[in-house]
Order: C-alpha cells, then structure tokens, then sequence
C-alpha cells in the first residue's frame, strides 16, 4: 500500500472573477529521509510561463531540518553549463506545505527574461494580491511519483509531476492523474515526452512500483 502526502487546502474569500489556490489540507509531513535525492525527471505538468522554461530539466530534490526549521531545495539543472541550474528552496510552514521566498520577484524575473513585453505585461495584469502565492506542497509515494503543486501570483495552481522511471507509461501517467483526483486537484497535467526519459536507464524497472 502506498503512502501519499496530502495537499494543502488554502481556502480564502472569493472575489468575483478572481482567481484563487484551493488546495486540499495535508494531517503530516513528507519523510524527506525516505525521498531519493534523484535525478528526477518532468513526467506530467501543467503548461504555464514559468515553469515552461524549466521543462526537461534534470531534478534533484532533497530535505533538511537546521536549528528545529524544516526546509526543501530542488534543483533544476537546464542546460550544459555548469550556471545554469535553478534552485528553488522552501520553509515549512505546516504539515507538507512549505513558503518559497521571495517567489513573486523570481517569477517576474523569469518572464522578463523569456518572454515579449507585450506577453509578460498581458500576464502581470492577471496578478492577484494573495499572501498564498509561493506555497508549495507535495505529493509522493516515495517510488513512483513526486508531484508539486504550486500557488501562482496569478491564482493559478501549477504542478509538475517527477519520475524517476524511464518513460512514463499509460500506467504511471493513470496513476499520477488518479492521485491528484483523489486529493481534489483540479489542475491536469500533461505528459510531456522528455528524451532525458526516454534515454536513460530505468532504476525502478519497466513497470511502477507496486
């Protein structure tokens, strides 16, 4: 039997025609000592400016507790030079749900840097004043699957869903969908065909985990 990390629920006023992050409310902690470190790679994710531009990139994800304060760093290694590697780091703030800081300023600053100012300012008028953008939870199995789902300073919930399999099968892909439909998340990921997946060997075997 698996054992998953159950998503926040941030549950705030609705504003009419506002955008908002519900996700549901994890009862305990991910047990970053069980997680392998990786590298993981993007089997599943949502489509959106910011992330875009870190897709297929190679994923190492780790935990660690420094004088009683809980934190996360993941690391996305996006091209062949050795700078080019973006670090997102997060403290906990309640069971599985963790603060990135500073979150909106990096967000701006990726799309500065990768999109028209046409397209990023038709996006920064989409920005809700919310204290929940830059929470970030998970969701894993330890084997399988290591799903984020992210609050957006445009209200918007994205997630990403990592593998440390060697391609994402119809099986891993109906099992990752499963989950999220079980936690209430309403965000559907898409597959994404990575050949840093396709190409590298497979260290859990052809088929999930059971």
């Amino acid at each position: 039997m698996t054992r998953t990390i159950i998503l926040l629920v941030c549950i705030v006023g609705h504003t009419l025609g506002q955008k908002t992050c519900d996700l549901n409310r994890p009862t305990q902690d991910i047990d970053w000592k069980k997680l392998p470190r990786g590298p993981w790679m993007w089997a599943l994710h949502t489509a959106d400016e910011y992330k875009d531009n870190f897709s297929c990139s190679r994923v190492t994800i780790s935990g660690a507790t420094r004088n009683g304060i809980k934190s996360f760093v993941i690391n996305q290694k996006y091209g062949s030079q050795a700078h080019q590697i973006y670090e997102i780091t997060g403290r906990y703030q309640s069971p599985a749900v963790y603060r990135v800081p500073r979150f909106g300023r990096a967000w701006r600053n990726v799309l500065i840097h990768n999109l028209s100012i046409k397209d990023r300012l038709k996006i920064f008028r989409e920005v809700v004043d919310s204290p929940l953008a830059g929470l970030v939870s998970f969701l894993t199995d330890y084997k399988n699957y290591f799903i984020t789902s992210t609050c957006m300073p445009t209200g918007d919930v994205s997630v990403t869903a990592y593998t440390m399999h060697k391609r994402v099968t119809p099986l891993l892909e109906k099992r990752i969908h499963g989950v999220l439909k079980q936690n209430n998340i309403t965000t559907i990921p898409i597959k994404l065909n990575c050949k840093e997946i396709i190409n590298r060997r497979n260290r859990l075997g052809k088929r999930p985990v059971q």
